[in-house]
C-alpha cells in the first residue's frame, strides 16, 4: 500500500478523483452526486480540499480530506483547519490507515500556520486519541412575534438567476455570529447545501429584506441552519419566514 497526497485536490488529474469517489460513495452514500451538484453552481470539490489518500494497487482504501475554512472565532479572523471525509474501506478497516492519514493531514495543516483544527462526526471518541476535543453543539427555540413575509422557494441547481442570486449573497453577507461564524466566500455553504440536500428543497427567498434563509425539518421541528444577507433581517422576520 502507498500513501498519495498533500497537494491542493485541483492539482490532480480526473483519474485520480474518479479512484476516490467509490470510496465515498461506500462511507457516505450518494456523496459524488451531491458533489456534482454543487460543482454544477461553480463549487467545485477538488478546488476546496487538500486529500490524503491511501492506496492497494490501483484501488483508494482509505481518506482524509482538509480544507482552509475562514472563521470569525471569538471576534478574531482566523483560519482553521476542517478534517472531513475521513474513511476507510470495509475490508481494510483495523489496520491504521485513518490513524496514518489523519497524523499526515494534521501534519500539513501545521505546516502551513494552522494551528487549530475541527471536525464534525458521530463517532467522536474515534478522534480523541488524536488529540481532539469534544465541544458541544446547541440547539435553541425561538418564540416570540412572527412577522409577515413573503417568500419564494429558491432552486439555484434549475434557474441560473438562482444561482446567481445566491453567489451575490453569499459574497457580501454578513457574519451571524461573532463568536462563531464562518467567512468563507460562499463554497464552504454551497457545498454543504449540496451535501445536504438543502440546495434542493431548503433555500427560501425572502424579496423584501434581500435574505435568503435555509430551512431545515428535523423530528418535526424546522431548524434554521442559515441566513444570508448583507444585513440581516430581525428576529421576527426569520421567525416568519419558518
Amino acid at each position: 500500500m502507498r500513501i498519495l497526497g498533500g497537494r491542493p485536490g485541483r492539482e490532480y488529474e480526473s483519474a485520480f478523483w474518479e479512484a476516490v469517489y467509490p470510496l465515498y460513495d461506500e462511507a457516505f452514500p450518494g456523496l459524488s452526486a451531491r458533489i456534482g451538484m454543487a460543482a454544477r453552481i461553480g463549487c467545485h470539490w477538488a478546488d476546496c480540499t487538500t486529500p490524503f489518500t491511501v492506496w492497494d494497487g490501483d484501488r483508494v482504501v482509505g481518506h482524509v480530506g482538509l480544507l482552509v475554512h475562514p472563521v470569525r472565532l471569538c471576534g478574531k479572523d482566523v483560519d482553521v483547519a476542517g478534517i472531513h471525509a475521513v474513511c476507510t474501506t470495509a475490508s481494510h478497516r483495523r489496520r491504521g490507515i485513518a490513524r496514518t492519514l489523519l497524523a499526515a493531514a494534521l501534519e500539513h495543516a501545521e505546516s502551513n500556520g494552522l494551528t487549530l483544527a475541527k471536525l464534525h462526526t458521530d463517532d467522536p471518541e474515534v478522534y480523541e486519541s488524536n488529540g481532539f476535543r469534544r465541544q458541544g453543539t446547541f440547539r435553541w427555540r425561538a418564540r416570540g412575534p412572527r412577522a409577515q413575509v413573503e417568500r419564494r422557494p429558491l432552486r439555484p441547481l434549475r434557474k441560473p438567476q438562482d444561482a446567481a442570486l445566491l453567489a451575490d449573497l453569499l459574497g457580501r453577507r454578513a457574519l451571524v455570529s461573532d463568536r462563531l461564524g464562518t467567512r468563507d466566500s460562499g463554497w464552504l455553504v454551497t457545498t454543504d447545501a449540496a451535501l445536504s440536500g438543502i440546495i434542493e428543497w431548503g433555500l427560501w427567498h425572502l424579496p423584501e429584506h434581500d435574505a435568503i434563509i435555509a430551512l431545515l425539518e428535523d423530528e418535526g421541528d424546522v431548524l434554521i441552519a442559515e441566513v444570508i444577507a448583507e444585513r440581516l433581517p430581525p428576529a421576527e422576520v426569520v421567525l416568519g419566514a419558518t
